[in-house]
């Protein structure tokens, strides 16, 4: 799990998206959220997801693109 630098560092990103633009910035609820979030580097050519999987995670692009 990130440490509080990790997630000041990357709450502007998160609040940034239409998804969260209601929630308030210092919520404990958000705050919580983000302390559970898991960052995760992706190669040209990875496979991230696969038709048929079921889907556990929100996944959020931060940089790139994906091909669905």
């Amino acid at each position: 799990m990130p440490g509080e630098d990790s997630i000041q560092e990357y709450r502007p990103f998160f609040l940034a998206q239409p998804v969260f633009e209601r929630i308030p910035p210092r919520s404990p609820a958000f705050l919580d959220f983000l302390r559970q979030v898991e960052l995760r580097r992706y190669q040209k050519s990875d496979e991230i997801y696969a038709p048929g999987e079921p889907s556990t995670c929100l996944y959020l692009v931060r940089d790139g693109e994906v091909h669905i």
